[in-house]
């Protein structure tokens, strides 16, 4: 099953956000550490999260995905800077936070789940340990083991809460499937209760299943708990059946936003058209998949109009020389009652040609060399492998990983291997 299948009718049925949580407005983030001057990579960004809501930010790489939350966290790395704009969390303006304020408002007001689950987590500290240590006091440390007994307690439910047994607490991240790693750390991240969690990419490196199951629990825990949830990815599949809005950033700068269904269905920006014609389909295989020709821009060398004119085959000499700026859009492609800005100045007039489908030949089953339909399978193969066995033995027990595996390679054809993981691929 799909994360965008197992997700589906989410968004739609998401309750009512209530009340602003997070607001940017015209954050600007240059490079500060280069000659020259500071480099802008970031020229503007505005966008809000409400209480209890889901919101999506997409782009390809360098296109200030996570930089703009970094910002917002307080957490931009060495070299960049924030050269402008406002960031306000329930109203307070945190970019002019000391550090000290800063690591104060970090787990407490919001946090981040990173990518990789490693980066979060301590390799020599158990599961449980990390999560103890994000916990808010217990028991004001009065009773020393009335606390280590009321922690682990906390500890256990916390791994509840994210599907986890109580075991997890005493075992190594290393010990742990992916899709389990990823577990433990939204744990970790959501033990000091934030009312904002940021979550950068974090079903890339998993399968479709564990995927699925991780967009789930996020999605769970972010409406049990009413908090609002950023959900930075460069799957839209992802983005568009677990958020309830979306925000399409490119080259320092946010092009496109609207509600999930009307991006899906109808996009007001060459950019965003060009990102769905590129997504692979689920129910069909294409002889050539589209793809939006060149590459984002580094920053230093963005022109004065809009950032994506070089590879937009809708490009007028107007949109080399005109700053773009995110503007209110009706018409096509919106409903009433709906926010929906595009930053692309000849709207509407080619908002007919970006809500075409797109022309993409459908091909036909390869066939495998040397083998006529119905006949048996070639003898010839690059490898044969017959009922291998697999088993790990270590102090804690074996572990058999493969058993009475067979498979054949035929020569000059593809073999996918597929399943969750920890199946033995």
């Amino acid at each position: 099953m799909t994360a965008r299948a197992a997700m589906a009718g989410h968004a739609a049925t998401a309750p009512a956000a209530t009340g602003q949580l997070l607001a940017v407005d015209g954050l600007r983030v240059s490079a500060t550490a280069g000659p020259g001057g500071p480099v802008p990579i970031l020229e503007g960004i505005s966008l809000e999260v409400g209480r209890g809501e889901c919101i999506g930010i997409v782009g390809e790489s360098g296109s200030g995905k996570s930089l703009a939350m970094r910002a917002v966290a307080g957490l931009l790395p060495s070299g960049t800077g924030v050269t402008g704009g406002s960031v306000r969390i329930d109203g307070r303006e945190v970019l002019g936070l000391s550090p000290r304020e800063h690591h104060a408002l970090r787990g407490r007001r919001v946090t981040l789940l990173m990518q990789d689950p490693f980066t979060m987590l301590h390799p020599q500290l158990t599961c449980g340990r990390q999560i103890a240590d994000g916990l808010r006091d217990l028991d004001g440390g009065r009773n020393l083991r009335r606390a280590k007994a009321a922690r682990r307690a906390e500890v256990e439910r916390r791994l509840a809460e994210v599907g986890l047994g109580p075991d997890v607490a005493d075992r190594y991240p290393h010990e742990l499937s992916g899709g389990m790693r990823q577990r433990v750390a939204a744990a970790a991240a959501l033990a000091g209760d934030p009312e904002l969690l940021i979550a950068d990419e974090p079903t890339t490196a998993l399968d479709a299943a564990s995927q699925s199951a991780v967009l789930d629990l996020l999605r769970g825990l972010q409406r049990s708990r009413h908090m609002g949830l950023v959900l930075i990815t460069h799957d839209l599949r992802v983005a568009f059946s677990a958020c309830d809005r979306v925000y399409v950033l490119y080259a320092g700068q946010v092009l496109e936003h609207g509600s999930s269904h009307e991006l899906e269905s109808g996009p007001l920006h060459p950019y965003t058209a060009g990102l769905l014609a590129s997504e692979p389909s689920v129910h069909e295989r294409f002889a050539e998949l589209p793809a939006i020709p060149g590459s984002v821009p580094a920053p230093g060398s963005r022109g004065p109009g809009c950032p994506f004119a070089d590879r937009c085959a809708h490009a007028a000499p107007v949109c080399r020389s005109e700053p773009v700026e995110l503007l209110p859009q009706v018409g096509a492609g919106t409903a009433e009652g709906t926010s929906r800005s595009s930053a692309c100045v000849r709207m509407p007039g080619i908002g007919g040609a970006l809500l075409a489908p797109s022309a993409r030949t459908v091909a036909e089953p390869a066939a495998v060399p040397g083998r006529e339909p119905g006949a048996e399978p070639v003898p010839d193969a690059a490898l044969v492998a017959v009922s291998v066995d697999r088993t790990f033995r270590s102090s804690a027990g074996d572990h058999t990983a493969l058993l009475d595996v067979s498979l054949t390679v035929p020569r000059n054809t593809v073999v996918a291997l597929v399943g969750e993981s920890g199946s033995g691929k």
